[in-house]
């Protein structure tokens, strides 16, 4: 996927964290295991501040042309990127057997998004959209390390 204007990675920053949004909010509703319910309402408040950051980011983007046609196509690339297989494939490869599991397995899908960010940012030939994707890849690092962290804290207590 080619996008070269910063208010398309924004949006696909935004789709991509919509995405994560109804997952987690999704699994609270379904999961009964209540050792893991905790673990999903923190990832599900984490996902719905990187949600905010972005869509403030694309509010305040001074790129002036509309998302038009290209919204459709970039909504359904996003979709692809961060748990293709939804619900039904995290829930299925075990990832709400445990809180360690499922820290580990959101940790894998934002090393995905800031390895697709990072690779946008490389393809991009306008280097404004350039450095807002490395800006979301940023975003993303963060939270990855947050996770790296919550996931070293539960190996402690085990």
């Amino acid at each position: 996927m080619l996008v070269n204007r910063q208010k398309e990675a924004l949006f696909i920053a935004c789709e991509m964290e919509k995405r994560a949004v109804l997952l987690y909010d999704r699994a609270q509703e379904i999961i009964d295991d209540e050792s893991v319910k905790p673990t999903i309402a923190e990832l599900l408040r984490q996902e719905r501040e990187h949600l905010k950051t972005f869509s403030c980011m694309f509010a305040d983007c001074d790129d002036e042309q509309p998302l038009d046609e290209n919204a459709l196509l970039l909504s359904a690339e996003a979709a692809q990127i961060i748990f293709p297989g939804g619900l039904m494939q995290f829930s299925s490869a075990g990832a709400f057997s445990s809180p360690a599991e499922l820290l580990t397995f959101a940790a894998s899908a934002e090393e995905k998004a800031v390895s697709t960010y990072s690779a946008f940012a490389e393809a991009c030939h306008n280097s404004d959209a350039a450095k807002k994707f490395l800006a979301i890849a940023r975003e993303e690092r963060s939270h990855l390390d947050a996770l790296r962290a919550q996931i070293a804290e539960t190996e402690k207590q085990r």
